[in-house]
């Protein structure tokens, strides 16, 4: 970051340049982003039961269910009643007051620093995860998992409907400020994403989610 902070003070682009083992140069130019998207809502006017079954959390309620996915792509609909969430997922919701989360076991109810301990304890780098997946859904973007990507999350800018979703236009994953990339790492994650055409947004975690555009460039 220091180094982009550097170019930028100076009005100059911060370009990597790559030397492989066959000698041949690759360059990556690398910009810090400003994603937004177009979703007016971020989320139903609701309160309904949800119950933490271990890394995921299931919403009962039919109406409920309908409307998350609906209004704003949250989860998976297990069937006509019950919807899916991931963990980033239940606690957005959680801590917005949307959802009220139990236990299975002892139907204890947790508040939003029960559930994101046990959380982190499921997932090690889930409080990672949840601080990029909430500044995601505030720039009013629609992050889901990147899995199949390799990522954290893909993402969309609207999502009018879940039976008409576009094609995600960006594929996140999120690191500490201290990361040190692996250059075979970072160019298939670039390649992957080109490939597939979306931009490939690197989230750090610092005091506010900054995102890094790493975009292969000829010269």
């Amino acid at each position: 970051m220091k180094n982009l902070e550097s170019a930028c003070n100076v009005h100059k682009h911060l370009i990597i340049a790559v030397v492989d083992e066959e000698s041949d140069i690759t360059y990556y130019e690398v910009q810090e982003s400003d994603p937004a998207g177009n979703m007016e809502q971020l989320y139903p006017s609701l309160h309904t039961p949800a119950t933490m079954l271990e890394d995921r959390v299931i919403v009962w309620d039919g109406e409920a269910s309908g409307k998350l996915y609906e209004n704003g792509f949250y989860g998976k609909p297990l069937d006509q009643k019950r919807l899916q969430l991931s963990l980033v997922e239940g606690a957005f919701l959680l801590k917005n007051n949307i959802i009220e989360v139990t236990t299975r076991k002892d139907d204890n109810k947790l508040n939003f620093d029960e559930f994101c301990e046990r959380a982190t304890h499921i997932e090690p780098l889930f409080q990672r995860k949840y601080r990029v997946y909430e500044d995601l859904r505030t720039r009013k973007l629609v992050p889901k998992t990147g899995f199949k990507f390799g990522t954290h999350f893909r993402i969309y800018s609207e999502v009018k409907s879940p039976s008409e979703i576009a094609h995600s236009e960006y594929l996140a994953h999120s690191i500490g400020t201290q990361h040190e990339f692996s250059l075979p790492v970072m160019s298939r994650a670039i390649r992957l994403a080109n490939s597939v055409r979306k931009k490939m947004l690197f989230a750090i975690e610092a005091d506010e989610i900054r995102h890094i555009d790493i975009t292969r460039v000829k010269m």
